[in-house]
């Protein structure tokens, strides 16, 4: 419900404008009224309006020098000025100080219904990209004010659940990963560093899965639903509800839960207070014995090359590979352990030097292996060579004809669950050979090229078929769940589908 103050000396006419509001504008409310401008100023901080109507003739202070002063002071503030003296010059000394419209007396009903129309189209605008802002910096553990807070969060407890399919986002190399949000009209807030991931925000009230209200039973529905693309998940919850207080500590406890616990190919559902240790690294026993274990293998694998025994070394990074897998290594610590062996392999000058993009290579590994096996393989790839892409075969394949074929199969079978690994293994190549192409030639991820394809042809069946609905369109492109394709097509395009159907139809 959006908040107005109602400016005019004649009482009689701010019950016009009540009945106006009550009748034509059903989402905004009338919180305080004033008798002149003056009077309007002093009540701006404590009910935080949305929108200012105003007469324009007021003693003591007019709709015109008030409006100049709300511009200056809240520019965030919408106003509409409602005047008998149709003037127009005069009322576009108003216009200036960017007053949104101007209504003359006899104010028509219906005039006044499109004018608040436009206004709730814009304060809804507002309301998202604010609401998305605090979001981004709760979970970057920016202080959000209370006042944003009670704004944009109005219940009195919610509960969290972050939900990641596959590996940690990337963070070595800037990659303009697509942010995720959910839009204004959606029951859910949700946010995404990238489509790989939401943060589900949701009211105590709305945790309810057919006739039981379990929190486990929701996250179950939740991953479920967006299972799309995903190998493996891993879900960090709120066990409790938690007020408005306590969003930014939680929020940036449940990422730095997701960030400690992820786990290549095992999907886990994890409850934040169990592992508030961990997160708070207050139990070292573990990480101390971790540590042992890595200096013991780096000292091992220094020793062979020091004999020029790089095969063994070969070796035994795969044998590592299959403890860690087995002790149940978490990705960071495999992700630490990998760079450490880099690091050893360039001082023998037997990997590539910095600069080289390895080091994204690594990272693309990690972000995009459903599993421990196939991340050993890309990794032994990587960092000791694999002749499946070598020699004639690479010199076949690294043509800009081969990359169309590829992007050719893309294209024709968008509607499936593609993914690189199974485009890779399409065409016989690895999947770190086929993340190398896309880099080359197109300057992308595989996975940002896919959702660039799927959402431009999302936008040409838009504007060619006008008549077919939104959950075909979605279906028609890769994407099951309506919600989730809409979220993304907004973050890619800067609109939701319906506007832009509206606007192609237009």
């Amino acid at each position: 419900m959006y908040k107005i103050i109602v400016v005019d000396d004649e009482p009689t006419a701010i019950d016009f404008v009540r009945t106006l509001v009550e009748r034509k504008a059903p989402d905004f409310q009338i919180v305080a009224t004033a008798g002149n401008g003056r009077e309007c100023l002093d009540l701006l901080d404590e009910y935080q309006p949305d929108i200012v109507i105003s007469d324009i003739r007021m003693p003591l202070m007019d709709g015109i020098e008030l409006i100049k002063h709300i511009n200056s002071d809240y520019p965030h503030i919408l106003t509409l000025l409602i005047s008998g003296y149709e003037e127009f010059e005069y009322a576009r000394q108003a216009l200036k100080y960017n007053a949104v419209d101007y209504i003359k007396k006899p104010v028509v009903p219906r005039v006044f219904a499109e004018v608040m129309g436009r206004m709730k189209t814009h304060l809804g605008r507002v309301f998202g990209e604010e609401r998305n802002r605090a979001i981004r910096n709760l979970t970057k553990g920016i202080q959000v004010s209370e006042h944003k807070l009670s704004k944009y969060f109005p219940e009195d407890e919610y509960y969290a659940i972050l939900i990641r399919k596959n590996g940690l986002p990337r963070r070595f190399l800037g990659t303009q990963e697509i942010e995720i949000f959910s839009e204004v009209y959606e029951s859910i807030i949700v946010y995404g560093r990238d489509e790989m991931e939401a943060l589900y925000i949701i009211t105590r009230d709305m945790m309810i899965v057919g006739d039981k209200k379990t929190l486990p039973g929701y996250i179950q529905m939740l991953i479920d639903r967006d299972s799309n693309h995903a190998a493996y998940t891993t879900a960090i919850a709120t066990r409790e509800p938690l007020s408005r207080e306590d969003f930014s500590d939680k929020l940036r406890q449940l990422y730095r839960a997701l960030d400690t616990k992820t786990k290549i190919g095992r999907s886990q559902v994890i409850y934040v207070e169990d592992c508030l240790a961990c997160i708070n690294k207050t139990d070292n026993s573990q990480t101390e014995e971790i540590r042992e274990k890595n200096t013991q293998l780096i000292k091992k694998l220094e020793h062979y090359l020091t004999l020029q025994q790089k095969d063994r070394v070969r070796q035994e990074v795969k044998k590592a590979f299959k403890l860690w897998q087995e002790n149940g290594r978490t990705q960071l610590q495999v992700e630490e352990l990998i760079n450490q062996i880099l690091f050893l392999l360039r001082n023998f000058g037997l990997a590539p030097s910095y600069g080289s993009g390895i080091e994204y290579d690594i990272e693309d590994a990690f972000y995009n292996a459903p599993d421990m096996d196939t991340l050993a393989e890309n990794i032994d790839q990587l960092l000791f060579g694999d002749n499946e892409d070598s020699g004639s075969t690479n010199s076949r394949i690294d043509t800009p004809e081969f990359f169309e074929m590829v992007k050719a199969y893309i294209k024709n079978n968008m509607a499936s669950q593609l993914s690189l690994q199974s485009t890779a293994r399409q065409f016989t190549i690895s999947q770190t050979y086929l993340s190398k192409m896309f880099r080359k030639y197109e300057d992308k991820s595989f996975n940002n090229y896919l959702t660039a394809m799927r959402m431009e042809e999302a936008k040409r069946l838009m504007k060619n078929e006008p008549d077919l609905f939104i959950k075909d369109i979605a279906s028609m492109v890769g994407y099951n769940d309506q919600f989730y394709f809409s979220r993304i097509f907004r973050s890619y395009t800067g609109v939701c589908p319906s506007d832009f159907l509206a606007g192609s139809e237009g």
